[in-house]
């Protein structure tokens, strides 16, 4: 085989291998790639998680897959990776405020989305706006936004804002 192409698919098994840091066995990572592995598993948490969840579930799920690994990163070691790898930006992170959140999940239902599935189809949007905002805006973003957006009715909306509440 050519010098070059064997370099060529080394250099490939390299790039595959370390961008998927994140699903490697906690009792896989040596010492050395502790931070690289648990900055990769910070950054798949933080890119599956709406940013209102970031400290709360995200940080659970990152203190206890680092306490998973045979030498865990000190907690301050792991909160600089973590306060690190927020400040990179996802998707979700580019929006300014939980409302443009909100407004981007709202754009994704489908306005003839039948009146049984709102709720379920809502609850990302319901989750965000519970941890972004007092429950008095989270009440008149459903009144007015949701309402008007998914033509609902009044009824609908007062079970939604109900069961939002819980």
């Amino acid at each position: 085989m050519p010098e070059w192409l064997l370099k060529a698919i080394q250099d490939d098994d390299k790039k595959k291998s370390s961008s998927k840091l994140w699903k490697k066995e906690p009792s896989e990572i040596l010492e050395g790639f502790r931070n690289d592995v648990m900055a990769s598993y910070a950054g798949k948490v933080l890119h599956d998680l709406s940013p209102g969840l970031w400290e709360t579930a995200g940080w659970d799920s990152i203190v206890a897959h680092n306490k998973r690994i045979p030498k865990p990163l000190s907690e301050n070691e792991l909160r600089g990776v973590f306060e690190s790898i927020k400040k990179y930006p996802t998707d979700e992170s580019k929006i300014n405020s939980t409302i443009e959140q909100c407004d981007l999940l709202l754009s994704k239902i489908p306005k003839d989305t039948p009146k049984e599935s709102v709720l379920k189809i809502l609850m990302p949007l319901l989750e965000t706006l519970a941890f972004g905002t007092s429950l008095e805006e989270a009440e008149i973003y459903i009144r007015n936004k949701i309402k008007n957006e998914l033509n609902i009715t009044t009824n609908d909306i007062n079970s939604i804002i109900k069961h939002s509440k819980k």
